[in-house]
């Protein structure tokens, strides 16, 4: 009787360790996707890119360069924040 109950309690285990990474590998691909966005809209230098706020308010304070080096900066992050959860696996 024991074993039967270990036996679902490593399938449940199991089922959740596959879930994880599942859920690492897609936290992954949607930062990496963000910071390449990030990358190309700083690279481009497109219109569209900078109609944020955020980014408008640096525009004016700081200039365009200071705006695409800052879309740099972040896309750089988010690709390496999301590389990390391959590299270095949570748990």
């Amino acid at each position: 009787m024991h074993s039967g109950k270990r036996r679902s309690l490593d399938v449940a285990t199991g089922l959740k360790q596959q879930a994880s990474n599942m859920t690492d590998l897609i936290l992954c691909l949607m930062m990496s996707a963000f910071g390449l966005a990030a990358l190309a809209a700083a690279i481009s230098n497109s219109e569209t890119a900078y109609q944020s706020k955020k980014i408008q308010w640096i525009e004016h304070r700081w200039g365009r360069n200071a705006a695409r080096a800052a879309y740099a900066v972040v896309g750089v992050l988010l690709i390496a924040l999301g590389l990390s959860f391959i590299v270095v696996p949570v748990g």
